[in-house]
Parts: structure tokens; sequence; C-alpha cells
């Protein structure tokens, strides 16, 4: 809010106005992080060194163990805080790979009536 000036003689409330931000805006400061969750930032931390692959369930099962009162959305959003993810597939991984080498075979019985046993 470099824009918005307090000794400005246009009011804070008219610049806001004019600039079409919210005036809560202005006013906002961000919180900084609790000491329980840099405890448990500190204690996800060492645990994703140890076993990268835990996503956000098996780290909130995790740190319930270790007698935390944790949900499942407050680990997802310390992960995103510390650029954290479980290694494992990504979405779409089981879509057939177009590109060179990868061909998609006919299905060869498709047309053919069954009217016996094999």
């Amino acid at each position: 809010m470099s824009q918005i000036d307090k000794s400005h003689p246009l009011s804070v409330s008219r610049q806001c106005e004019v600039l079409d931000v919210p005036r809560g805006s202005f006013y906002y400061s961000p919180r900084e992080e609790g000491s329980y969750n840099e405890e448990l930032m500190e204690l996800t931390d060492k645990q994703h060194m140890d076993t990268p692959f835990y996503g956000v369930p098996r780290m909130t099962e995790y740190l319930r163990g270790l007698g935390h009162n944790v949900n499942h959305k407050r680990v997802r959003r310390l992960y995103r805080q510390m650029d954290l993810y479980g290694m494992g597939p990504r979405p779409n991984t089981g879509k057939p790979h177009k590109g060179e080498g990868h061909t998609v075979h006919p299905y060869l019985p498709r047309g053919v009536r069954v009217d016996r046993v094999n």
C-alpha cells in the first residue's frame, strides 16, 4: 500500500476509494507464526528429512502420535509454507504417454460375437 500516504491532505478513506482498495487492506499487517506452529514446523522438517515420502495424511498421524493435537488442514498449511510435498506419483500418471516409441494397440476382440465357451 505504498501509494497511500497518511500525511497527504486527502484522507486515507478517500485515497482508498480512489484506488479502489478496501481500507482494511491498508491497515492490515500479517501476524507472525506462533511458537506452537514453529515447533510443529521444526518437527515436520526433521521428519521430512528422514521420510520424504510422507504426505500430509501420514505426517498428521506422525504428529498425533507424538501427542500433538493437529488436523490435516494445519499440516497442509505448514507444508505449503515450508514448500514441502510428499514424494509419490502426481495426478494423471496412469494416462498413456504421447510421444515417440509409444503405440496404442487396438482392441482385437471388438465386434467378435461370443456364442460359446472357450
